[in-house]
């Protein structure tokens, strides 16, 4: 195990938005990231 931690962002049903405000975050960050930036977990 490395001793680096590695950010990791989650979330859950409890967003304090509406279904389409909740599409709309996730496809902001999806535009925002490269491939190269995260691993699918």
């Amino acid at each position: 195990m490395s001793g680096e931690r590695t950010p990791i962002v989650s979330g859950n049903w409890k967003m304090n938005n509406n279904h389409f405000e909740a599409i709309q975050c996730v496809q902001k960050l999806a535009y925002l990231l490269q491939k190269e930036d995260f691993e699918a977990v």
